[in-house]
């Protein structure tokens, strides 16, 4: 069995909560992994308590979005709460949090968690954030493995290819491909069947994408805000606009708040890239 990240965080801030309260808490699967009840992904079941226990789904993450936020501040109520686990959620997020109604628990043991029937409250603040341990990324999820994992699940097709073929259609160096390409069968995310390359966990591959993306790809691109001449354009239109080869609209909440014409009519941020760079 792989020991997932997402595994990895729900473990250690559960073993963070119980040390906290007192009380069993363990993670187990989610039952009814078929549910369409929430807008987010679910990553198991945190139960808390022995013989009555509460038990919450669980929303695993690595880095901690505005827009995650939102989406689970939105999220359709049920039965079973959502708690999100991240790795560390400061006082002054915390806060934000609680008063959102989004519980959370972290792996330094700070947590808000309330059931939908208000019979079951936990609110932890001010444990400090664990000193992070000496983990670097894996060789495989550097700039170049990124690009390239980017085409391979962009174009299915392009994982039975040749090495130089992946190296020219994704714009990297040969020995980039090499490196990827082991790197994921040492992870055991990637395998030979018959000659043919086959991931072992498609939606494992693509979570693992995200976070070397938001880790070492987005650190460095250069953000910058721009402004419209006409103040119309910024009200109606400018999501038809041809931006050209080399440019993409980035970060969603600023043109969501443009197409809204609310808060920021007149601005909007704009994320420049190299050719061949995704």
């Amino acid at each position: 069995m792989i020991m997932t990240t997402e595994n990895r965080l729900s473990d250690l801030a559960a073993t963070a909560l119980q040390e906290q309260i007192g009380y069993p808490v363990w993670v187990g699967e989610r039952e009814n992994k078929s549910a369409d009840e929430y807008t987010v992904r679910q990553n198991g079941r945190l139960f808390i308590g022995e013989q009555e226990h509460h038990s919450f789904v669980l929303e695993v993450r690595k880095n901690l979005t505005q827009a995650l936020v939102d989406q689970l501040h939105a999220a359709t109520p049920s039965q079973e709460p959502v708690a999100l686990v991240v790795p560390y959620v400061s006082d002054k997020l915390g806060q934000e949090l609680q008063r959102r109604g989004v519980c959370y628990l972290d792996t330094a043991g700070n947590a808000y968690l309330q059931t939908t029937t208000s019979d079951f409250f936990v609110l932890i603040r001010g444990n400090r954030q664990p000193k992070a341990s000496a983990q670097v990324q894996h060789r495989a999820f550097q700039p170049a493995g990124v690009q390239l994992l980017y085409h391979l699940l962009s174009e299915p097709a392009l994982l039975q290819a040749s090495y130089r073929t992946m190296a020219e259609q994704a714009q990297v160096a040969l020995g980039s491909v090499s490196i990827l390409l082991k790197g994921l069968q040492q992870l055991e995310l990637l395998r030979d069947e018959s000659g043919k390359r086959r991931w072992t966990d498609p939606a494992q591959v693509l979570r693992r994408w995200v976070d070397a993306y938001g880790e070492v790809v987005r650190p460095k691109l250069p953000a910058q805000r721009y402004r419209w001449l006409d103040p119309a354009v910024a009200r109606q239109g400018w999501q038809n606009l041809d931006l050209g080869p080399d440019m993409a609209w980035g970060a969603s909440r600023p043109p969501t708040c443009c197409s809204m014409a609310t808060c920021c009519p007149n601005t909007l941020r704009s994320t420049p890239r190299r050719r061949g760079a995704r």
